[in-house]
C-alpha cells in the first residue's frame, strides 16, 4: 500500500488530485477518514499548506482528532475553546474546528478543507465555510441520509465520489469483519427491525439509506418468578421525570443472559407532581436493595433531579449517594448506538407484569433522520437504555 493507503483509496484521490471537491462516502469501518489523513500528510509534505480539519460538533471533532492522532501518530495541541493545531517541519499546519454555528464559519481561510461526517453541518454552514477555500475540499460522510445538499458537489460523471465499504478497509480485524457479517444475519431474519434493515444497507451494503419506522418489532414474555431465577446481574436504570402531569419517572431493571436482553418495570410514575410520594420510599416498597447502583441520566439537572427526588425524611444529600441508594451517571452515548446495543440481542423477553414497558417498546419508532419519534412515551425505554449502556461497567 503505497503512503499507507490502499489501492482503491489511492487511485481515487490520484485521479481527483485537481478536483475542487473529493467526496468519500462509506458505512463505519470503511476506511475513509484513514485513507483521507494519510492523502492529506502526503499533501500537506510538499508545499507548505493550512489544512483545515472540520466537524459539526465539538463531539465530533474530538473523534476525528483521535482519528488523526492514531492514524499518523502525530499529538495535537491546543483546546477546542481556544483552538487546536499540528505544524509540519516543513511549514504545514493542520487545524482542527468545530461549526455548531453559524457565525463561526464566516471569514474562514484555509488551502485545503477536510469536513468529516460532513452531512451534519447544514448547507448555510457549509456554502459560507467553503468560500474561504483556496484549493480542495474532501467530504466524507455515512449514507445515512438521502439527498443531502451534497449531491449538488458531485460532477456530470461522478467521478469525484467514492463509495466503499467495509470490505474496502484492508487493516480490518478477523473479529471486526466477523460484526459486520453478524449485521448481515440479523438483517435476514424474517422478523428483522427496520433498525437492523438500516444497519445491513448502510454499514454492510454503503447504500444511502433513512432510518424510520419501529425499532422493536418482536417482544417476548417471561413470568416475573423465571425473571428472578435468571443467573445474571440485574442492573437498573432511571429516567427522570419533569413536573409537567403528562411525564412520567421510570425506572426498570436488565438482565442479560445467553445474549438475550430481559427486561423488569419496577417504577412508573408522576412521582415528581405526586409530592406525597417518595420516589426512595417507592423503591424500598418493592425490595430494592439499599446501596445498590442505578444508573441516571445526570446531565444538566440531572443531579438536581437525584437531589429532589431520591430522597428520604431522614436523609441528607451528600453528592452521588442519598439515602442508601447510589445513582452514578448512565454511560448514555448516541441513543442510536444505544438502540443498536439493544437490538443486537438474540431475543428480548420482558415481564408480563412489566405493562408500560412493553406498550413503550412496542410503540417506540424513530423519524427518517434517525430520532425518536415524540408523540409516543419513552420513559422505560430510555431507563433500559441507560442500563444496558451501563451493564458491563457495574
Amino acid at each position: 500500500m503505497a503512503l499507507g493507503i490502499s489501492k482503491k483509496y489511492l487511485k481515487f484521490f490520484v485521479e481527483n488530485i485537481d478536483s475542487r471537491y473529493t467526496i468519500l462516502v462509506g458505512g463505519r469501518r470503511s476506511g475513509k477518514t484513514w485513507s483521507t489523513f494519510k492523502w492529506l500528510h502526503f499533501l500537506a509534505s510538499g508545499k507548505p499548506k493550512t489544512v483545515m480539519v472540520a466537524a459539526a460538533s465539538n463531539s465530533q471533532l474530538l473523534a476525528t482528532i483521535n482519528d488523526f492522532q492514531e492514524c499518523l501518530g502525530f499529538h495535537v495541541q491546543g483546546s477546542i475553546l481556544y483552538g487546536m493545531h499540528f505544524v509540519l517541519s516543513n511549514g504545514s499546519m493542520f487545524q482542527f474546528k468545530s461549526f455548531d454555528e453559524y457565525t463561526k464559519c464566516v471569514g474562514q481561510k484555509a488551502d485545503i478543507l477536510f469536513l468529516n461526517e460532513a452531512i451534519n453541518l447544514d448547507e448555510k454552514s457549509f456554502t459560507t465555510l467553503v468560500q474561504g477555500i483556496t484549493q480542495q475540499i474532501f467530504l466524507n460522510y455515512n449514507p445515512t441520509q438521502k439527498n443531502t445538499y451534497i449531491n449538488k458537489f458531485v460532477n456530470e460523471k461522478k467521478t469525484n465520489i467514492l463509495r466503499t465499504t467495509w470490505k474496502d478497509n484492508e487493516h480490518l480485524t478477523e473479529a471486526m469483519r466477523g460484526e459486520f457479517e453478524a449485521i448481515k444475519d440479523r438483517a435476514m431474519k424474517p422478523y428483522a427491525s427496520p433498525f437492523d434493515i438500516y444497519s445491513y444497507r448502510v454499514f454492510y451494503l454503503g447504500e444511502d439509506a433513512e432510518m424510520g419506522g419501529k425499532v422493536f418489532p418482536l417482544l417476548y414474555s417471561i413470568d416475573d418468578e423465571d425473571y428472578e431465577k435468571i443467573d445474571a446481574k440485574e442492573v437498573k436504570g432511571l429516567d427522570f421525570g419533569f413536573v409537567e402531569s403528562r411525564d412520567f419517572t421510570a425506572l426498570a431493571g436488565v438482565k442479560i443472559h445467553n445474549n438475550n436482553l430481559y427486561i423488569k418495570e419496577y417504577i412508573y410514575d408522576n412521582i415528581e407532581c405526586q409530592k406525597d410520594v417518595n420516589l426512595a420510599r417507592r423503591m424500598r416498597e418493592l425490595g430494592i436493595t439499599e446501596y445498590e447502583p442505578i444508573a441516571c441520566d445526570m446531565a444538566g439537572l440531572g443531579k438536581t433531579r437525584i437531589h429532589n427526588l431520591v430522597t428520604a425524611q431522614e436523609g441528607e444529600w451528600t453528592g452521588d449517594i442519598s439515602s442508601g441508594f447510589y445513582c452514578f451517571n448512565a454511560s448514555k452515548g448516541k441513543i442510536i448506538d444505544g438502540l443498536k446495543r439493544m437490538t443486537n440481542f438474540d431475543k428480548i423477553f420482558i415481564t408480563k407484569s412489566s405493562a408500560n414497558a412493553r406498550e413503550e417498546m412496542s410503540s417506540y419508532e424513530l423519524d427518517a433522520s434517525g430520532k425518536p419519534v415524540e408523540k409516543y412515551a419513552n420513559h422505560l425505554v430510555d431507563a433500559i437504555r441507560y442500563a444496558c449502556n451501563s451493564y458491563n461497567y457495574i
